[in-house]
């Protein structure tokens, strides 16, 4: 009986917690749009596009259980947690489907929940908007969230953003739409931008189609344009976003996406060794993954990737398993290459869309990665407790993924802002704090500086 009456206690506090949290969240939304004060309906479609991990993954063969984005799949299910991992083979058996946006994580369902992009959809909410794909018919101002497969990479997010663009201007009659990306969904539509769904990485002869002419406003949040090195660390050695009481996501997880390579930055002289010599070495070489022994080289993420394909194939020796290894990470490293230059050439339709860039520089962030003989320290945290003499030396102001001088070189030239409540007429960059890149989009002053662009008429004018 003792235990079972602290149980309760403990679920008792954190079922008050969770309410406190979300009555201050409504409340911090309620201050937010009496700032705003929209005198117009604000009217004008947006669709939001998460990053990596940012959509929950299902499993339809067991009534859409969620695997990824439920307290079951992270705690329980181990089996079908397991399926999270893309086969390598193009033929193999790939059971999860996108299922929603996670907007909550739910911890104990219908009472205890962690906050995700909740605020962001109580802010559009409270300015009039509908997040319900029923205000596509009914004249309500619609916010969609994109719900896609985020571990095949940009051209499947891309083409979903395709859909979806055309979908909201055929129900709706809107000719023009608000983007917004969160981390890697800024990539993903910048890449729709410019080329729309077509496939510009894997040498497919496919017309671009640009997404341009469709767009009012695209707010890019956190934008890893020129990638990030916290791909590297997590393809290698995983990562647990539910902290250590939920199962991580595993290497072979991530070492089986083909977006984390497209993560990568292939930036040539950015890897050091532990002494501070420059070395010679290159992301983009399969030969470099191999003689290291990483993503699918890595011995205990090899094994864990061929188990689950003789499931599919019985028969499959090593060797064949060896070679399929090889094919997937040459094709993977050359379209994470070829996105990487993409991103950083200059692109006239970029001109035509406004473009507002969200950015922190308060947290320190890899610029460089130190070799400590085979092993890689591909974050701040773990150069700081294993060389701390380097630090200073590989790290730079930013949101611990994304370098602020980064940002800086891919939106030369754009206005400099710190006042969220400033909103000029052309493009520009707003610097806000935050405590790291997963939450800049539930920073306040950003999201009142969201509003404030959407709920207002602007002119359009050139940002380059």
């Amino acid at each position: 009986m003792l235990y079972v009456a602290l149980i309760m206690g403990i679920l008792s506090i954190l079922v008050i917690l969770a309410r406190a949290n979300r009555f201050a969240l409504r409340s911090r939304v309620r201050t937010r749009v009496r700032l705003v004060r929209p005198t117009n309906p604000c009217c004008t479609p947006v669709i939001f596009v998460p990053g990596v991990l940012g959509t929950t993954m299902v499993d339809v063969q067991h009534g859409k259980f969620p695997v990824w984005g439920s307290y079951k799949g992270i705690f329980f299910y181990r089996d079908a947690y397991e399926d999270m991992d893309l086969s390598l083979s193009e033929n193999g058996e790939n059971r999860l489907q996108p299922g929603e946006v996670l907007w909550d994580f739910p911890v104990v369902p219908g009472l205890i929940s962690l906050p995700i992009f909740r605020e962001l959809a109580f802010s559009l909410e409270s300015v009039g908007y509908v997040r319900d794909e029923s205000a596509l018919n009914n004249g309500s101002c619609l916010f969609l969230g994109l719900s896609y497969d985020w571990r095949r990479g940009v051209v499947e997010g891309a083409r979903r953003l395709e859909e979806a663009v055309r979908t909201v201007q055929n129900s709706t009659g809107a000719k023009k739409i608000h983007l917004v990306g969160h981390s890697w969904g800024s990539t993903v539509i910048r890449y729709y931008l410019r080329y729309g769904g077509a496939d510009m990485l894997n040498g497919v002869d496919e017309r671009p189609r640009p997404g341009a002419g469709n767009i009012d406003t695209f707010f890019a949040v956190g934008a890893p344009f020129g990638g990030t090195f916290r791909a590297l660390h997590e393809v290698n050695c995983g990562f647990a976003p539910a902290g250590p009481l939920g199962r991580p996501v595993m290497p072979h997880h991530m070492a089986s996406s083909p977006v984390a390579y497209q993560l990568l930055p292939f930036n040539v002289n950015h890897v050091i060794n532990e002494s501070g010599e420059s070395q010679n070495l290159s992301l983009a070489e399969v030969d470099t993954w191999r003689l290291h022994g990483w993503g699918p080289f890595r011995q205990k993420t090899f094994e864990a990737l061929f188990r689950r394909a003789r499931k599919h194939a019985p028969g499959l020796t090593r060797v064949e398993m060896e070679s399929i290894a090889d094919g997937f990470l040459r094709k993977s490293l050359a379209a994470g290459q070829r996105l990487w230059e993409l991103m950083g050439e200059k692109n006239s339709l970029d001109k035509n869309v406004r473009t507002v860039v969200y950015a922190s520089d308060n947290r320190p962030t890899l610029t460089h990665v130190v070799m400590r003989g085979s092993e890689v320290l591909a974050t701040s945290d773990l150069v700081r407790r294993n060389v701390p003499g380097l630090f200073d030396r590989v790290t730079a102001p930013g949101d611990e993924y994304v370098p602020f001088s980064q940002i800086r070189e891919y939106f030369d030239g754009l206005t400099m802002i710190n006042d969220p409540l400033h909103t000029p007429d052309e493009s520009y960059v707003c610097l806000v704090d935050a405590p790291s890149h997963r939450d800049l989009l539930k920073q306040g002053p950003l999201l009142d500086n969201l509003l404030l662009n959407i709920c207002s008429a602007r002119r359009r004018r050139s940002w380059m």
